[in-house]
This record gives C-alpha cells, sequence and structure tokens, in this order.
C-alpha cells in the first residue's frame, strides 16, 4: 500500500514541483491555504473524537457543560 500511495505522490508532485518553479509566489501562496485547510482538518477531526469519547463537553470555571449525542 505504502508503494501506491509513494508512486502517487511523485505522479503529482513533480508536476506541483515544476509549476512552482515557474511561478513560486502563487505556490507559496497555495502551500500555505492547503497546509492550513490540511491543520484544520486534522484538529478537527481531532476535537470530534474526543467529543465522541468524553460525551459531555464544559467550559472551566462555568456551569455551562454540552452534551454530545452520537448514534
Amino acid at each position: 500500500m505504502r508503494s501506491i500511495v509513494a508512486a502517487y505522490a511523485l505522479v503529482v508532485l513533480v508536476p506541483v514541483f515544476l509549476w512552482a518553479l515557474s511561478d513560486p509566489l502563487l505556490a507559496t501562496g497555495v502551500a500555505v491555504i492547503v497546509g492550513g485547510a490540511y491543520a484544520g482538518g486534522r484538529v478537527g477531526i481531532r476535537t470530534v473524537r474526543r467529543l465522541r469519547a468524553q460525551r459531555a463537553v464544559c467550559v472551566p470555571r462555568t456551569d455551562l457543560c454540552i452534551r454530545v449525542v452520537s448514534r
């Protein structure tokens, strides 16, 4: 499976690298947007998994608690 992923990454990354050489400023902007979306997605997934495990989320130093229901 890893070899398939590595081959796909090479097929995708070689043209991206060549494009980045021709327009580095735009490539940097795209990389920042893609990297931010990836990081935000990872944090969001981790938060959802933690919420499902806890079943309730309480705000510190308040009486506010949110119960999480998953079916």
